[in-house]
């Protein structure tokens, strides 16, 4: 996906299993799974200003009721904690999609029609 040019690699399936909270599988992908992030984000699959989201189905907000979905950002140096035009483009994917083993609570989402109106 892309956001006005600016590249979201989004990656829904084929990264390892993670556990805890998602701050803890963030640790965990970052202490154990880095070398799946330098593949994805670097050449010669990526490139130097390549972005990433991994989707987390199932996090702590997830089970609460809280979130839809969770989401490990990343980016050729690493990971961080949010990042505006790949949530952009993570949005536009999610909406898109009607795969329900990429977005289980896909059918959850409810469109705010009053945010339409002119």
């Amino acid at each position: 996906m892309h956001t006005t040019g600016k590249l979201t690699r989004i990656i829904y399936s084929g990264f390892p299993t993670l556990n805890g909270t998602l701050l803890e599988q963030r640790d965990q992908a970052k202490s154990q799974y880095d070398h799946i992030r330098k593949r994805i984000m670097l050449e010669p699959r990526g490139h130097y200003d390549m972005y990433g989201a991994i989707i987390i189905p199932e996090t702590e907000l997830v089970q609460s009721g809280e979130a839809h979905i969770g989401t490990l950002f990343t980016h050729n140096g690493g990971f961080s904690t949010m990042c505006g035009h790949a949530t952009i483009a993570l949005g536009r994917f999610l909406v898109d999609t009607h795969d329900l083993t990429v977005f289980p609570q896909r059918n959850e989402l409810r469109p705010d029609l009053t945010a339409c109106e002119v």
